[in-house]
């Protein structure tokens, strides 16, 4: 993905990740990027994923395999839930 290149080349690591879960077909999906960014960068990084696949969710809430520290909303989602998901994922990492 061109996000990888545009880091590297600047040497910065993003504050927050916020991404969809389905991205271009072929590549990674959010929940990949997700972790190739953390790699990269060698330091937790607050991330929302958003999807509209209710297979991330069991009966039960989120599936295992999504980490507990990635806030997962459904879509479609509100910007006041957007929001409050982003300050819940920076207040985590404080």
């Amino acid at each position: 993905l061109d996000v990888f290149a545009k880091l590297q080349k600047s040497g910065a690591a993003p504050y927050v990740v916020v991404s969809d879960f389905r991205l271009a077909e072929g590549g990674p999906n959010g929940l990949e990027l997700i972790e190739r960014l953390r790699a990269r960068a060698a330091e937790h990084i607050p991330a929302v994923l958003l999807t509209g696949d209710a297979a991330l969710f069991d009966a039960f809430g989120r599936r295992d395999d999504v980490p507990k520290d990635v806030a997962l909303l459904s879509k479609p989602a509100s910007s006041a839930q957007l929001t409050a998901a982003i300050r819940h994922v920076l207040s985590a990492t404080v």
